[in-house]
């Protein structure tokens, strides 16, 4: 992944170096004694785990800081979880992930997850904020082994709407793989460009007057045919939004929605998770 996008980087620069990585943050976690702990940390600042704390399902919290304004022009954030056999982990961030302007030099995320055997994943980070000018590149790998669990959200806002940024950034590149047992079972890649022709995102039948995207993914091997039905007759209850739901080609359900605000997406994104932790327990 990383060299994917050392070509998409370097597609319109010349001469030039890539650093390392600006920020760092790597993490393991183990079920022992019955309870999941924080077995091994790493970071580089300005990333760092703020806290641990056990939630009331016996599941290990962990908040994710980052002490800088957010990302700014050429910053490249590595994230690497473990999840350990029957380790159970739940993990937000403090605030939203705001890229700054980066026309020049895009920000980078590169985040992966691997999940082993009867390891549950909840991953909830907050919304994704693109400023003005910004550019930002996403690549997240999750990896699971047989009985895993991986709960993801990802809500995206298109800049500040209140100082009328709407839609004013200049790319964001979102790209996400699944592999279950080392087999690829998911994909999806998401490049917009709001001031390319190439990127005709609000057209009749896409985003519309729509500005605000939200997605919740869940993989599961215990995942059945029958969970879609009332996922779906859920998001007939919020008919001011654009959504959908559809199983995967393997172990999955997906469930995409747009909006004009994140709180909206957020209510229905939490009623959603609540329903489908009730059913792949």
């Amino acid at each position: 992944m990383v060299m994917g996008w050392m070509r998409w980087w370097l597609g319109s620069k010349t001469n030039f170096t890539m650093p390392e990585f600006t920020a760092e943050l790597e993490a393991t976690f183990a079920f022992e004694g019955g309870r999941t702990e924080l077995q091994h940390k790493f970071h580089k600042s300005p990333l760092k785990i703020a806290k641990t704390f056990m939630r009331d399902d016996k599941q290990l919290g962990v908040c994710i800081m980052d002490c800088s304004p957010g990302m700014m022009a050429g910053d490249k954030y590595r994230l690497d979880w473990r999840l350990l056999p029957q380790s159970n982990v739940f993990i937000t961030n403090q605030s939203y992930t705001k890229v700054h302007p980066s026309a020049e030099y895009p920000a980078y995320q590169l985040q992966s997850f691997y999940v082993d055997q009867g390891a549950r994943l909840e991953y909830k980070p907050e919304p994704i904020m693109l400023y003005k000018e910004a550019s930002f590149r996403a690549d997240t790998e999750i990896k699971l082994e047989a009985g895993a669990v991986a709960f993801v959200t990802e809500v995206v806002c298109p800049g500040r709407v209140l100082r009328d940024e709407v839609f004013q950034y200049v790319r964001y590149d979102s790209q996400l793989q699944v592999y279950y047992e080392n087999q690829l079972i998911y994909y999806n890649r998401q490049n917009i460009e709001p001031d390319s022709t190439k990127s005709d995102f609000r057209r009749l039948g896409s985003w519309e007057n729509y500005t605000h995207q939200g997605t919740f993914y869940i993989f599961s091997d215990q995942l059945k045919s029958e969970y879609l039905k009332p996922i779906q007759e859920l998001l007939e209850r919020y008919p001011h939004l654009h959504a959908g739901a559809s199983l995967t080609y393997k172990y999955g359900l997906i469930i995409s929605v747009l909006g004009k605000s994140v709180w909206e997406l957020q209510q229905l994104l939490d009623e959603a998770w609540l329903m489908m932790k009730l059913m792949v327990a």
